[in-house]
């Protein structure tokens, strides 16, 4: 995705990606440790659903700050972290 992407297009990818999160963070709940892990990655699966739900597919700032926090998100998942939560608003 560049500049010239339509913010609409590159919400789409977006929107795969954090489906793509949200099950790996189902994955990793089901194989956590402890509860307390298990939890964490639930709420974090939760989180990114609503962010979804806050997503505007047509404001190019809020899909590249989500696109940001999402990048951010999948560096700690890949490493079998749980992501800080944040709420949706925090994307505008």
């Amino acid at each position: 995705l560049d500049l010239h992407t339509p913010p609409e297009i590159a919400a789409e990818v977006l929107i795969e990606l954090m489906a793509s999160l949200r099950a790996k963070l189902a994955r990793l709940a089901e194989v956590a440790p402890d509860a307390r892990s298990a939890d964490r990655f639930t709420a974090a699966r939760w989180a990114i659903r609503d962010m979804r739900t806050a997503l505007d597919p047509h404001d190019r700032a809020s899909v590249h700050s989500m696109r940001q926090r999402m990048l951010r998100y999948a560096e700690y998942i890949d490493a079998g972290v749980a992501p800080p939560i944040e709420s949706a608003a925090c994307s505008k």
